[in-house]
This record gives structure tokens, C-alpha cells and sequence, in this order.
């Protein structure tokens, strides 16, 4: 009954169809998407300059907050945990195509991803050569311009769309300010000392860096006020 999940959060379900499986393969890509993560999240961390047993701390710390645990104490069947993984792939990809893809993927998963897509490039930024960031920053914008044409087709030429109406976002945004310590506390878990780390490395390396770190970590954490699923919303913040 949720027309979000039904018009625009096609990629797992359309996954599903065309496997021939049906409703049992939502299941299947979801553990899947699971099981790929750690591979990522060692990857991102050896990409980002650690040794392997650091690299391997990282991923396994990650691995105990919501973006690990989710998948199991998701009874609902929320896709949340794909959109995390291709995220993971947009992030740790170098071809062109693949980080397109998963950003299109991502974002046909759960629309929240446009959300940090600015936290994906500012991955890129710190960790590629100069060449790498230009091919990084034509991937994401070739990503964003297909998964609007795409959303633009569905709703001109299938019909479908995503309407506003009767949303109550004041009082949305008025209870969820009530909740905001819990939900954003939550949405990290024990994930809160990761950012504390980074946090104060930028400290050390200088203000401009601090002034990053805090204002790409808050922005979605302040955008994520507008939406219902508050503490679901704030777990996106993960790059």
C-alpha cells in the first residue's frame, strides 16, 4: 500500500521478477547484499590507507552497528540494506559505468541515497588522484542524470509518481526534533566512536578538514528530520 515502494523502490523487486523466483528472491538479495558488505567495507578501509588488521577492525565495527545488524532485525523487509551495499560499490568502484550503476540502483532501492551522494564524491575526493576524482565526479552526475530521466519516464510515460499530498511534514518535523538524540544516537550505535576517531584525526590535520568532516556528517543527519522513518533515515549517513 506504500505507493514510494511501489512506484520508485523497484530495483529489488524487479531483481526478484526477473530471477523467476518471486518473493522468496527479496530474500535472497537482501543476504546477499549482506554478505557482500564486509568484502566492501575492507576494501573502503584499505582504500582509505590502513594496514589490513586496521582495514579488518573497521569493517567488523561497521559490521555491529545498523548497517551490519539490520538485515536480521529487519522483519518488515526494508531494503535498506541493498541501497547501504551499493553505496559500498559506488564508493569502492573506479570504472565509470559501475559507479553509475550502483548509484542508479541505489537510488531506484530507496531515494534516500540521493541524500549522501555528496558524502560518496567527498570519498572519492580524499582517496583518488586527480584523475580519479574527475572520473569519480562524471560517474556520479551520469548516475543522478539517468535515475532522474528514468523517474521522469516512469511518471510521464507509465504514470507512475510519488505524490505529497497529505504528507504533514511540520508534524513530522515537530515530533521527530522530540526524538532527535535517540534516533540520531541509534542510527550509529557504537558507530558514534568511528566518527569521534575521525573526528578528531581531522582535528589534528587541520580546520579545514574538521569543518568537513562535522558538515558532511550532520547534513544528513539534519535532513533525515523531515522524514518519518527518522532513525532509519539517519543510518544513510554512513559514508
Amino acid at each position: 500500500s506504500n505507493e514510494a515502494k511501489r512506484n520508485f523502490r523497484l530495483t529489488v523487486p524487479v531483481l526478484a521478477r526477473l530471477s523467476g523466483l518471486g518473493y522468496p528472491a527479496t530474500v535472497a538479495i537482501r543476504l546477499g547484499a549482506w554478505l557482500a558488505l564486509p568484502a566492501l567495507l575492507l576494501g573502503l578501509g584499505r582504500r582509505a590507507g590502513l594496514p589490513p588488521a586496521a582495514a579488518t577492525a573497521l569493517a567488523l565495527a561497521l559490521l555491529g552497528t545498523t548497517l551490519g545488524t539490520e538485515v536480521w532485525r529487519d522483519d518488515c523487509l526494508w531494503f535498506d540494506n541493498v541501497a547501504h551495499t551499493l553505496l559500498a560499490v559506488a564508493m569502492l568502484a573506479e570504472s565509470r559505468w559501475l559507479i553509475a550503476t550502483a548509484v542508479v540502483l541505489a537510488t531506484f532501492t530507496d531515494e534516500r541515497a540521493f541524500l549522501v551522494l555528496p558524502l560518496v564524491f567527498g570519498w572519492h575526493w580524499l582517496t583518488a588522484s586527480a584523475r580519479g576524482r574527475k572520473n569519480a565526479a562524471g560517474a556520479l552526475a551520469l548516475g543522478v542524470s539517468l535515475a532522474l530521466v528514468l523517474r521522469a519516464a516512469l511518471m510521464l510515460g507509465a504514470g507512475l509518481s510519488l505524490p505529497l499530498a497529505k504528507v504533514a511534514t511540520a508534524q513530522i518535523l515537530q515530533r521527530n526534533l522530540t526524538l532527535a538524540p535517540v534516533a540520531w544516537w541509534s542510527a550509529f550505535e557504537g558507530g558514534w566512536l568511528l566518527l569521534a576517531a575521525g573526528f578528531g584525526g581531522a582535528w589534528r590535520a587541520g580546520f579545514s578538514g574538521t569543518l568537513a568532516v562535522a558538515a558532511f556528517g550532520l547534513a544528513p543527519l539534519v535532513a533525515c528530520l523531515i522524514v518519518e522513518d527518522f532513525s532509519r533515515s539517519c543510518a544513510y549517513a554512513f559514508p
